[in-house]
């Protein structure tokens, strides 16, 4: 944590753990400690995200990642969590959208377009979320998302057409 004082550095610490003890309060506290002159680092910026988006304060959330991307263009954490925030803030076309502008910035992630399944299967776009479905798991070489797809109540809509308990017409949307 270059850059960062000594209180600094333990701030930043304590407020992580706090976080994920599931005390956003307390973590957002600690960061009262950072000087202004890193409260722009990505380090302050993703603790930032992760308290307003544990608070609900998803306009809060999506602007701190708007930022962090701005800040951090290269970050696919960054992009991830202005995803995940304008899916709460503005729906999930918004973030749709958003993904997929982003999608050719980061053509080997398995993340981007696992998560383009998540919002084309709840948007009722069956045939797209297969098609982006099939993409991550390709490109998931270690096979982390197959047991988490399976799991996934985002997805769950797409399991019951795929096993026929709903009407194939939904494929072809």
């Amino acid at each position: 944590m270059k850059g960062f004082n000594q209180r600094e550095r333990f701030a930043l610490s304590a407020a992580e753990g706090w976080l994920m003890l599931g005390c956003p309060v307390e973590s957002e506290r600690e960061l009262e400690a950072i000087g202004s002159e890193n409260f722009d680092r990505p380090e302050v910026l993703c603790l930032r995200w992760a308290i307003a988006f544990r608070l609900k304060r998803w306009k809060d959330a999506r602007s701190v990642a708007e930022f962090w991307c701005w800040t951090a263009m290269d970050s696919l954490e960054a992009w991830m969590a202005l995803a995940n925030a304008t899916r709460e803030s503005d729906g999930l076309e918004k973030a749709k959208k958003l993904l997929l502008r982003t999608a050719a910035q980061f053509p080997c992630e398995w993340v981007i377009p696992y998560n383009l399944a998540c919002y084309c299967t709840q948007l009722g776009e069956i045939a797209e979320a297969v098609l982006w479905l099939n993409r991550a798991l390709a490109l998931d070489t270690s096979q982390r998302i197959q047991q988490a797809a399976a799991d996934d109540p985002d997805l769950a809509p797409l399991w019951k057409i795929l096993a026929n308990e709903e009407p194939a017409e939904h494929l072809c949307s």
